[in-house]
């Protein structure tokens, strides 16, 4: 084991190019997201690394605190107001409503870890180790989804399930070294339930990656690097993001006041009565 600069314990360069993704498979079944990053080279650490710090240069320091902000309040109201809310006949007509009460608890801490995390101050941002955050914050959000209670059958809007289960469920994957030639390689996957595929694999930088990955990862970062340069908040636009963190705001402010369905009933009309009106 060698540790990195922010201290994170991570894993020597696996051998073979079987190994790496075993590496990987092995540790997003222990809901440790961090060696998909251990797995890239440096290199292209560092080009993600630049692309976090060019979007919180980009964006506005005071509307994303302010949002985080909200964030905070939202999942204290949610946490205190529980049973208050899970009561309220509106829910039965909202999208998923058996799994939304059935993972209430499991939602809210997974709020509470976001709002208490690196991401609660733009300078947070700007400063994490990506390494870090996927290793800690990104690993308990993993850990609380893997416990989300999910009904077979049913169906789920934008592949919920296969989201949800992916944890220690869908990543059921062995590899197998076919072949190597240097610092090529070709891995063969083989999944439950579905026919084994090969996939060719590169070293880089002294690790084993897709090659597929070493040919799209450029221009992905290219598009994104475009879409933070484009990001532009004029005070128009700043002014209208403020006025509207200001009203939702306000809205929270009703919903912890409130004490029963009534109060409930009230607040929710005059949220439909904001949105219709926006």
């Amino acid at each position: 084991i060698t540790l990195c600069g922010c201290g994170q314990q991570v894993p020597p360069p696996a051998a073979t190019a079987d190994a790496a993704m075993m590496q990987v498979v092995d540790s997003l079944n222990n809901e440790n997201p961090a060696a998909v990053w251990n797995m890239l080279p440096a290199s292209y650490q560092q080009q993600l690394t630049d692309v976090k710090n060019e979007f919180a240069d980009k964006m506005d320091a005071d509307l994303w605190n302010s949002g985080a902000e909200l964030a905070g309040k939202l999942q204290g109201i949610l946490a205190e107001k529980k049973s208050l809310l899970l009561a309220n006949e509106k829910l039965e007509k909202v999208p998923m409503s058996a799994e939304l009460q059935a993972n209430y608890d499991r939602l809210v801490q997974m709020l509470g870890v976001v709002t208490s995390s690196e991401l609660v101050t733009l300078d947070g941002v700007r400063n994490l180790d990506i390494g870090t955050f996927l290793s800690g914050t990104a690993g308990e959000l993993m850990k609380i989804g893997s416990k989300f209670q999910i009904e077979e059958g049913s169906p789920k809007p934008m592949g919920m399930n296969s989201i949800l289960k992916m944890p220690g469920k869908i990543l059921k994957m062995k590899a197998e070294l076919v072949s190597e030639d240097g610092d090529s390689a070709v891995v063969k996957l083989t999944m439950d339930g579905k026919d084994p595929v090969e996939q060719s694999f590169v070293k880089v930088e002294g690790k084993w990656i897709p090659e597929a990955l070493v040919k799209d990862f450029p221009e992905r970062v290219s598009e994104i690097k475009k879409g933070i340069a484009a990001l532009e908040i004029s005070p128009e636009v700043k002014a209208t993001a403020r006025m509207a963190i200001t009203m939702v705001g306000g809205v929270l402010d009703q919903l912890a006041a409130a004490e029963s369905q009534e109060d409930l009933e009230a607040v929710l009309g005059g949220l439909m009565g904001m949105v219709m009106g926006m």
